[in-house]
């Protein structure tokens, strides 16, 4: 299928939304700042990137694509760009710091393994910074201290298969992936998220218009003020 151009695919965890506040829409906040850019979302909470590059659940059933595989899912909305956000809610051992061996990480893999898919049909892929804990705002009666740290150790993970994966990607197919930071300007602060890590309304429009920035200046979008 002909790829549509300027038309960005969303696909993310809880990142993405909140379901029930309409204030949180990453792909919605980012794409109101982009001039002449438009997209399909999909965000659905915790989404894992297994169930969404394989087509199905663990139990067979199809995946929240309607059964299709992330490759097949993107070349039928026929984006241009990719934005992904995924992987920290993956059964994964080097995110969740079991191994410090990466080459046993899905998640690595499979981003690697997609985005090289996409690149090799003309398409760019857009990896979002993994979040931050802001260890101040988690509810301390849910969570032990290991639980906090293990917690960030994830993060840090989940950003260093972000970083490989573009680098991989971009060894095969110079330019075509680029992982973007929204770290700076945007500042976590303690207060700014409802549970150490999902950003409240305020800082999520913060953290859309900074990923809207970047995505022009990369992609050569003009971006609203």
């Amino acid at each position: 299928m002909p790829i549509i151009a300027n038309k960005l695919a969303f696909y993310t965890d809880s990142i993405g939304n909140v379901p029930g506040d309409p204030s949180i829409n990453l792909a919605a906040n980012v794409c109101a700042k982009l001039v002449g850019v438009t997209y399909d979302a999909q965000q659905l909470g915790g989404q894992k990137m297994g169930y969404a590059y394989n087509g199905q659940f663990s139990d067979g059933s199809p995946n929240w694509l309607g059964g299709l595989t992330m490759p097949q899912h993107t070349e039928l909305i026929q984006a241009d760009t990719i934005v992904l956000h995924l992987g920290g809610n993956d059964p994964d051992s080097f995110i969740q710091g079991a191994t410090t061996d990466m080459s046993q990480s899905p998640v690595a893999y499979l981003m690697a393994l997609y985005g090289q898919t996409a690149a090799a049909s003309g398409r760019k892929i857009a990896i979002m910074q993994a979040p931050v804990v802001v260890e101040e705002d988690v509810n301390k009666d849910d969570y032990s201290p290991a639980d906090i740290q293990a917690w960030k150790l994830r993060c840090t993970n989940l950003q260093v298969v972000r970083e490989a994966v573009v680098a991989q990607i971009n060894s095969q197919y110079p330019g075509a992936a680029k992982l973007i930071y929204y770290r700076p300007p945007v500042v976590m602060d303690p207060g700014t998220t409802g549970d150490g890590m999902h950003p409240k309304p305020a800082k999520h429009l913060e953290i859309a218009h900074a990923i809207a920035a970047s995505l022009g200046a990369w992609r050569g979008w003009s971006v609203l003020p």
